[in-house]
């Protein structure tokens, strides 16, 4: 299979960026850590009355969907820590685009992303 290019160019009206930082614990369980990179403070507006009933239908999709998920993530990281897409792919994220069918953000999103998982990353290794 030959390497392709992502295509960078989708615009979606008013995009957020969510990372979710996926490793294993020292119990070999998977640990996931949802990353906000939109916003930096806490937001504690109250909700309306419907943004509180959708809240409630995706909280409910959300653990229909959760064990699912997780074995797929659980999947998805080990081929990417043990580098298990190496004898077709140089970088990761191209196995996923081309295997899966995942699409990369736009270079702004991706760019900002990267600056604030850079950042935490930086916390994280002071001690923060």
């Amino acid at each position: 299979m030959t390497e392709t290019a992502p295509n960078t160019q989708t615009k979606v009206q008013d995009q957020k960026i969510m990372v979710l930082a996926i490793c294993r614990g020292q119990d070999g369980q998977l640990v996931i850590t949802p990353i906000d990179v939109e916003h930096d403070t806490d937001d504690l507006t109250p909700m309306t009355e419907n943004q509180l009933a959708e809240r409630k239908l995706l909280d409910q999709t959300f653990c229909s969907a959760q064990g699912a998920m997780m074995k797929a993530l659980g999947a998805l990281y080990d081929i990417f820590s043990r580098r298990l897409y190496r004898n077709q792919f140089r970088i990761f994220e191209n196995f996923c685009f081309a295997m899966y069918d995942t699409h990369r953000i736009n270079d702004v999103l991706m760019k900002n992303a990267r600056a604030r998982v850079k950042k935490l990353k930086l916390d994280v290794a002071e001690g923060l």
